[in-house]
């Protein structure tokens, strides 16, 4: 099964962008970070694809995940083929 590249935007000193990005390392998850402020068309890109101007935005192929919410972030990954070690914790990790 191919499964959709996923893409975390984030800005600089964001504490949820960290979590995020960790979670998905975690999970095993490979994901190319882009940061909306440092990459030149990468704001008005994350506006054309969700609608709104804010970091974290986690996308996985066509959708996408607002913020640190690591339930719905685990539920996209798992449709799209990664699979899961269980429900995500408070920290974003897998639990164990």
């Amino acid at each position: 099964m191919d499964r959709p590249p996923v893409i975390v935007y984030t800005t600089t000193n964001c504490a949820r962008c960290f979590a995020v990005k960790r979670f998905l390392r975690r999970r095993g998850v490979p994901f190319r970070e882009i940061s909306v402020f440092r990459t030149p068309g990468a704001a008005e890109e994350l506006v054309r694809q969700t609608g709104a101007l804010a970091a974290p935005v986690t996308v996985v192929g066509r959708r996408f995940v607002r913020g640190a919410d690591f339930e719905r972030l685990d539920a996209l990954l798992c449709e799209a083929g990664w699979v899961s070690d269980g429900p995500p914790s408070a920290d974003g990790a897998p639990s164990e």
